[in-house]
């Protein structure tokens, strides 16, 4: 399954009603990408068979979306947000998978 880095944002703020942050996305583009759920190149993201093993097995049992995010970040072992958390955090030293003109056209849109 692939999907464009625009209806992942999409998505994004559809299940947190927040937009992610450039450094977050960079963030979980490289520990998702090196743990081989994703793989990530030329703004698509592509679910990778880990990914959809975990995918597949956070569903079973979740009522809705965030039940099935919960169990996600479970299995991930997540850190949970805090009043702390500061999203320039996010990208903890993972490369720059995502320009900064790139992101500026992505969040084009949102600005509007």
């Amino acid at each position: 399954m692939n999907a464009s880095l625009a209806s992942t944002i999409q998505l994004a703020d559809a299940i947190e009603h927040a937009m992610p942050t450039k450094d977050e996305m960079d963030g979980a583009i490289g520990r998702l990408s090196r743990a081989e759920y994703i793989q990530y190149a030329n703004g698509t993201v592509a679910i990778l068979e880990a990914g959809r093993i975990l995918v597949e097995r956070s569903a079973h049992g979740a009522r809705n979306v965030r039940d099935q995010q919960q169990a996600i970040e479970r299995e991930l072992n997540a850190m949970p947000w805090s009043e702390q958390y500061h999203p320039s955090s996010a990208r903890a030293g993972e490369a720059e998978f995502i320009s900064s003109g790139e992101w500026d056209r992505l969040m084009a849109p949102y600005r509007e």
